[in-house]
């Protein structure tokens, strides 16, 4: 799966490479814009470019020349706390001693600032029951970035979580990159069982035959789930985030990873 670090360091390849290249003019005003992944709108700086990327569920914003962001959705938890497991995965231990906790757009977050070639500001929001996570770059003033990021986190809206019913229930899992194959399901075979509960309690059977002594040796792992626009968002309690693209079909759900690896859940 494509780690947020990684969507970091591909965003500013992306900038660095003249992603979306024009010479704009300084941005004087915003436009909310509609998207179709958790994020449900973003404030889009006048005369700036954007695009969403459906794979990782990201949002690219930028002025084609100096400077741009990155957003996406995170787990629900403190934000200096997520900022400080992300720089661990990025092996950049020096960054973990400049996480500052304030408030951005009036919520409650945590910010690093990296000065380099360019000014970098990796920042986590918490809004919503959830972290909006920002990747912001610029060649110029760093304070022109943070008047973008404060407006950024005040307006940008996650689309509302939903446990929805005809989400719920018990499935088996069956993992193909292949979108016109359909499972086969064969009495006896181990495979990996997993329930939504219509409470949004996520809960992962692993692969064997006896549910009841897994659920009395607590082998049966507990987490979170949560609807979102067209992603179903898993939160596993060792921490696993995983955010999953959904399509409903006629024998349960087909969710594409971050990695674009497909996966059929069959219903029971």
């Amino acid at each position: 799966m494509l780690s947020l670090h990684q969507k970091w360091r591909y965003c500013a390849i992306l900038f660095a490479t003249g992603f979306l290249c024009a010479n704009f003019a300084q941005a004087v005003g915003y436009k909310d814009v509609a998207f179709e992944g958790s994020l449900s709108s973003v404030p889009i700086p006048s005369n700036w470019v954007y695009e969403y990327q459906a794979l990782g569920d990201v949002v690219v914003v930028g002025d084609g020349t100096t400077q741009g962001f990155l957003l996406s959705i995170g787990p629900n938890e403190a934000p200096e706390d997520y900022l400080s497991s992300v720089m661990g995965e990025m092996n950049a231990s020096t960054l973990i001693d400049k996480i500052q906790k304030l408030k951005i757009g009036g919520y409650d977050a945590a910010i690093i600032d990296n000065f380099g070639i360019v000014h970098e500001k990796y920042a986590a929001i918490s809004k919503a029951g959830a972290l909006l996570i920002v990747y912001g770059t610029t060649k110029d003033d760093p304070l022109d970035l943070q008047k973008h990021l404060e407006l950024l986190a005040e307006k940008t809206e996650f689309y509302p979580s939903k446990h929805p019913e005809k989400l719920a229930g018990s499935y088996v899992v069956d993992a193909t990159e292949d979108p016109s194959y359909v499972p086969t399901l064969d009495m006896g075979m181990y495979q990996e069982r997993v329930t939504l509960n219509s409470s949004g309690a996520f809960g992962d059977l692993g692969f064997g035959e006896n549910d009841a002594i897994k659920i009395k040796n607590s082998e049966y792992l507990l987490g979170s789930w949560v609807q979102r626009g067209n992603r179903l968002i898993i939160e596993e309690n060792n921490r696993h985030f995983v955010n999953y693209r959904l399509q409903t079909t006629s024998i349960g759900l087909t969710l594409i990873d971050q990695d674009g690896i497909r996966k059929h859940w069959v219903k029971q």
